[in-house]
């Protein structure tokens, strides 16, 4: 998931031309996990994209609303979170919005639970992390060199 430093200056360098290509998509992150969101949104900031973490399911639900995001990505390890229920109120406030849900590994009735729910990807919280630049390009429309 390493980024070369070359390669983050040259998107950095290009991030504002990136922001106003047609097809580039925002993401909501729903997450409780500060230092994760961290890694989430800067990783997208590499790439020229942006992500917004929101640390609750009101405030994700506004995001979407607001921003119409090209991906929503929720994070199966926040608290009290009712997978089935998130999945709806998301998609009630932006559509017909991708989602991916990432967890635990060990929590296989929480990754069963967001396949139900009907998100488009569930994976373990270390796939999610190894494919993140990947899955930002796909779901919030990166060029493929970025």
């Amino acid at each position: 998931m390493s980024v070369s430093v070359d390669e983050y200056r040259r998107v950095m360098d290009q991030q504002d031309e990136s922001r106003d290509q047609p097809g580039l998509r925002q993401g909501v992150l729903l997450t409780h996990d500060f230092i994760f969101s961290t890694k989430v949104t800067s990783t997208a900031r590499a790439l020229g994209l942006e992500v917004t973490a929101a640390a609750n399911l009101v405030r994700a639900a506004e995001l979407c609303r607001d921003q119409r995001p090209g991906c929503v990505f929720i994070d199966l390890g926040v608290p009290n979170l009712d997978i089935t229920a998130a999945v709806a109120q998301l998609r009630s406030a932006a559509g017909a919005v991708p989602t991916v849900a990432y967890g635990s590994h060990v929590d296989k009735a929480r990754l069963d639970a967001a396949r139900a729910a009907g998100c488009d990807e569930v994976l373990p919280r270390s796939k999610f992390s190894a494919e993140l630049p990947d899955l930002l390009r796909r779901y919030l429309g990166a060029p493929e060199n970025a």
